[in-house]
């Protein structure tokens, strides 16, 4: 609690709902990391790199609030969105394969 306080601007009673929220769900900070992760990549290869220079930060964010689904088709995802949009080009997966994508309107 005391390291919460230092380290943040909680209150006392935020602080207390900060540690029960780590105490009955100890894998939230990890999977939040594992997210954070995922984005971090996909802005890494879209923005940063040469290959698509009409993407920006703000596009991979759009495409990214555009997908639902699990975590490891969320790249798939965003290739879909860049692609509808003209934005890249995306070889076409082999017959047989399952390449689910999910994209909210």
């Amino acid at each position: 609690m005391d390291f919460i306080k230092a380290n943040t601007l909680f209150d006392q009673e935020s602080a207390e709902a900060e540690v029960d929220r780590y105490i009955a769900q100890p894998g939230q900070a990890v999977t939040y990391k594992v997210g954070e992760s995922a984005i971090k990549d996909l802005r890494e290869k879209y923005v940063n790199s040469k290959d698509f220079p009409e993407i920006d930060v703000k596009k991979v964010h759009t495409a990214i609030l555009n997908c639902q689904g699990p975590l490891d088709l969320l790249e798939s995802c965003v290739q879909h969105h860049f692609q509808q949009r003209g934005l890249i080009k995306v070889e076409e997966p082999e017959v047989g394969t399952d390449e689910s994508v999910v994209e909210s309107s």
